[in-house]
């Protein structure tokens, strides 16, 4: 008999009207829905937060379990949510899993004092969670040693399901390019304010920057013939920068609302390196066999990085030069132990009954 789960997509911590969040986390809830797409599971999806479900009855009476697509609720911002989860994880009567959980926090914060603002409100989410029989698979090392300065033991660090989609021998190998043959994908707002990355516009004609949510009224809703005196090109300019304001004009910021559509267009379109904050943003190029170096700019990036052990800087060189940076690319430590992280993530689900076949799929869906 298959097993019978509900499966809570959500929003994000990120409440900016788009999307409940950004493009790039739709990444993690595909992977799941694909992990999820076998026989040996009967599944009903919900595009609700939890604290936003009042059926829990039905819920307990009618599934064995409850998957949440999570990102970083680990989040002092969501401190007063985590209390309405909790309560909400109270009226379950079925194991409840939270996959790919995370922290937020300063890069800096080593000693995770931000947890001063939210301590009682984490531990009270984190053992309600527990009570129902679940457990928490974690995005990195970093979200594993808060739940040890927490008191809390029992979890598995498993990384972000999205960079599972292609199967357990998925290798990155950078090609061998001249200076002229780079085409680059840069991401994260931050960027286009950075007069070094700033640049990289100016010496690849044929860059563009990929959004994942601030241009979206612009891109997708003509909020600029709209609301004229908001969205001005003087108030653009305030707000993102003279460089946003160029490539805007010159059709250079896409921003994608549908995945297999985002990674169509950046593998026909011959782009080959990307670089930015944006961790979702940069793990799509990847599963287009797309190097990139992933600028971690917070504890988030700086977990999921550190963890599949991909290339990453936390701040810019003094000399930016993104074709040497393409060059000294290394992706040996990370082709090497994915294998590991991906039996990993496999032996999460096996070990709590959880027929969920990593890896499997995605080809119905790109």
């Amino acid at each position: 008999m298959p097993k019978r789960i509900f499966c809570c997509m959500g929003k994000t911590a990120s409440q900016d009207g788009f999307y409940n969040g950004n493009s790039g986390n739709f990444l993690f809830n595909l992977a799941l829905e694909t992990f999820l797409n076998n026989p040996e599971c009967q599944v009903e999806f919900s595009n609700k937060n939890l604290d936003e479900i009042t059926d829990f009855e039905r819920i307990s009476n009618n599934f064995d379990i409850v998957l949440i697509s999570s990102a970083n609720f680990i989040n002092a911002k969501c401190k007063n949510w985590l209390d309405e989860l909790a309560l909400a994880l109270g009226k379950i009567k079925i194991p409840v899993y939270f996959i790919g959980i995370g922290l937020q926090a300063d890069i800096n914060d080593t000693e995770y004092k931000f947890l001063n603002k939210f301590k009682k409100e984490c531990c009270n989410f984190i053992e309600a969670t527990y009570k129902t029989g679940g457990n928490f698979a974690l995005r990195g090392q970093k979200t594993a040693e808060v739940f040890e300065k927490l008191g809390y033991k029992d979890y598995w660090v498993t990384g972000c399901p999205s960079i599972f989609m292609f199967g357990k021998d998925f290798k990155i190998n950078p090609k061998k390019l001249n200076k002229t043959e780079l085409k680059p994908i840069i991401n994260g707002t931050n960027c286009l304010k950075d007069r070094k990355i700033n640049e990289v516009f100016e010496q690849y004609l044929e860059s563009i920057f990929v959004c994942q949510d601030r241009f979206h009224k612009i891109l997708k809703l003509n909020y600029k013939e709209i609301h004229p005196i908001k969205y001005s090109n003087l108030a653009l300019k305030l707000r993102f920068g003279n460089c946003a304001l160029k490539l805007l004009e010159q059709g250079r910021i896409k921003l994608f609302e549908d995945i297999p559509k985002w990674m169509h267009f950046i593998k026909e379109g011959g782009y080959n390196f990307a670089f930015g904050s944006r961790i979702h943003g940069n793990l799509i190029s990847i599963l287009c066999n797309i190097p990139a170096l992933i600028y971690a700019r917070d504890m988030r990036v700086l977990e999921m990085v550190e963890y599949f052990e991909l290339p990453f800087i936390t701040k810019l060189p003094k000399k930016f030069d993104l074709y040497e940076m393409y060059e000294n690319l290394d992706y040996t430590k990370f082709n090497e132990n994915f294998n590991k992280k991906f039996e990993n993530f496999q032996n999460f689900f096996d070990k709590h009954n959880i027929p969920c076949i990593v890896g499997k799929g995605l080809k119905d869906f790109v």
